[in-house]
């Protein structure tokens, strides 16, 4: 078995990658070491979650995902509810649970400065976790002149949340729209599909490592008039990793339907298959 140097940080796609070459070798041969690899192999990526929540999200999002684990579905997140280091860690985090991430200061801060400028701004701030979204929520609407909302999807693994209907999406969409709510907070729900009005600024909570994500966020606001976009970023963190990911990917993009144009402009002929190949996948 191949061993990595210690000083190398082990990734998601790195586990991810492990899982794979695991379910091949237990295709043909099914031996309890490799049942055994399995286990490990999801508990580490449970703890790499773990860790990602708790540097870009904070000490509250950490302390519901670990309370969670324990009835979780996963064999090897109850395994790994019973070790006493996890046991250990979520006591400790519900004594910081109050300990507030960087990112919400600062999120309340350009949100405060967006208001200044335009009483009558209306802001999407996008996050990945529910979770999240109700943190937020709730303290930007301990700020003066904000009226933020949430707005998620129906379906979840989390029994305590239910999400919302497609009623209440509509609702909530017609009174972000009216003005009854100024900042509408959102998971990947808010990306497409749905007629989310323009806004003057959208804000990532954190960056995601898809091009297309990333596009379609900033899609939701300079349609009709100018307007901003801002990625909060936990340094040395997987947010900085994500973003220059997407940033990659999307020059790459770019790169690609530059040279499709070249060459449909060199031959009529081409240059209509080629589009058609791209514009209708």
């Amino acid at each position: 078995m191949h061993l990595l140097p210690r000083d190398v940080t082990v990734t998601k796609r790195m586990l991810l990658d492990l899982g794979e070459t695991l379910h091949r070798r237990l295709a043909s041969r099914r031996a309890g070491y490799l049942f055994g690899a399995m286990l490990l192999q999801s508990q580490a990526i449970s703890l790499q979650h773990a860790i990602e929540l708790v540097e870009t999200q904070g000490i509250s999002s950490l302390t519901k995902y670990l309370s969670r684990l324990p009835e979780s579905k996963n064999r090897s997140s109850r395994v790994l509810a019973n070790d006493p280091r996890i046991i250990q860690t979520l006591e400790r985090s519900k004594s910081l649970v109050e300990v507030e991430h960087p990112k919400q200061a600062r999120l309340r801060e350009l949100i405060t400065e967006q208001l200044d400028a335009n009483a009558d701004s209306k802001l999407i701030v996008f996050t990945q976790f529910r979770d999240t979204v109700e943190r937020i929520v709730e303290n930007l609407n301990r700020v003066g002149r904000v009226s933020a909302v949430r707005f998620v999807g129906q379906a979840t693994r989390d029994l305590e949340d239910a999400g919302l209907k497609q009623s209440e999406q509509v609702r909530i969409l017609e009174e972000f729209r009216s003005g009854r709510f100024n900042v509408l907070v959102t998971t990947s729900i808010g990306e497409e599909g749905l007629h989310v009005p323009d806004v003057d600024h959208v804000i990532f909570y954190e960056a995601v490592p898809s091009e297309i994500r990333s596009i379609q966020r900033r899609g939701r606001t300079g349609r009709t008039s100018v307007g901003k976009v801002t990625v909060l970023m936990a340094e040395g963190t997987v947010n900085e990793a994500y973003y220059y990911s997407s940033r990659r990917k999307e020059q790459k993009m770019h790169n690609l339907l530059e040279t499709v144009k070249r060459r449909g402009l060199k031959s009529p002929r081409k240059r209509k298959t080629t589009l058609l190949d791209y514009t209708e996948p």
